[in-house]
């Protein structure tokens, strides 16, 4: 179906919701979060594992929009709802496609995104579906790229597909996290950070540890400033350490 333009197609999400934005460099500005069904990646740090298979239907958390909309979705109904959402939402700066992993319903997407316009979209993703993400990339104004080093995550080694969506990515303004915990493997962190030094220097590399809800971290200070500092000395001129923001402030 691929080239249909915004023909209807149905996808399957999991909730639609406004909170605050809670990682990366645009942490704490008002983003509306839709929030797609399916994930087939099922990393060990998953904070979303009620998103990680296709419900039967999805929970709308906006003021005079609230209840439960049944599954699959078609894409005009689900744009209209999003764009009906965003008319409540006092000074949004984007809406947020995340998951799961929303890049495994491209057809579905190929449809959805544009409809939004000309609301900004950020794009939420691992980062490992680059072809999916070449469909799209012109409906998308932000692409949030995760880079999964598998002892951290528990997945497969991907940093390949990484590089190539990368480099579709720069297209747009894209940032990029890797979760880290006490399981890192510093030859995969060498990896990562190679791979920034190659494609995008002066891309946002963002520390983000692993958070657990109580808003605890995964690893000290001094871990984090140290995989800071090597990255920065081996030449990425944006480097940062974020949080999950939003465990701090017992947000969805």
């Amino acid at each position: 179906m691929h080239g249909s333009g915004t023909a209807t197609r149905t996808g399957v999400l999991a909730e639609v919701f406004c909170t605050f934005q809670g990682e990366g460099p645009h942490v704490g500005k008002r983003h509306l979060f839709v929030r797609l069904g399916g994930c087939s990646i099922g990393c060990c740090f998953c904070d979303t594992p009620d998103a990680l298979r296709p419900g039967q239907g999805f929970c709308v958390r906006i003021p005079g929009l609230e209840g439960t909309r049944a599954n699959p979705i078609d894409s005009e109904a689900a744009a209209e709802l999003v764009r009906a959402a965003a008319a409540r939402v006092c000074a949004l700066h984007a809406v947020s496609v995340t998951g799961g992993e929303p890049l495994e319903q491209i057809d579905f997407l190929e449809a959805f995104l544009p409809r939004l316009a000309p609301l900004p979209v950020l794009l939420e993703t691992a980062g490992t579906l680059p072809d999916e993400l070449e469909r799209v990339i012109d409906a998308v104004a932000i692409v949030s790229m995760d880079i999964k080093l598998p002892s951290v995550a528990n997945t497969v080694r991907s940093i390949d597909l990484h590089r190539r969506f990368l480099r579709i990515a720069l297209r747009r303004e894209v940032y990029v996290k890797v979760v880290v915990n006490e399981r890192l493997d510093r030859a995969e962190w060498d990896d990562a950070v190679r791979l920034m030094l190659d494609e995008a220097p002066c891309v946002p590399f963002i520390v983000q540890p692993e958070t657990r809800r109580n808003g605890t971290l995964a690893v000290p200070f001094s871990f984090l400033a140290e995989l800071a500092d090597h990255a920065t000395r081996q030449g990425l001129s944006d480097v940062r350490v974020i949080p999950q923001v939003h465990k701090f402030l017992g947000a969805p």
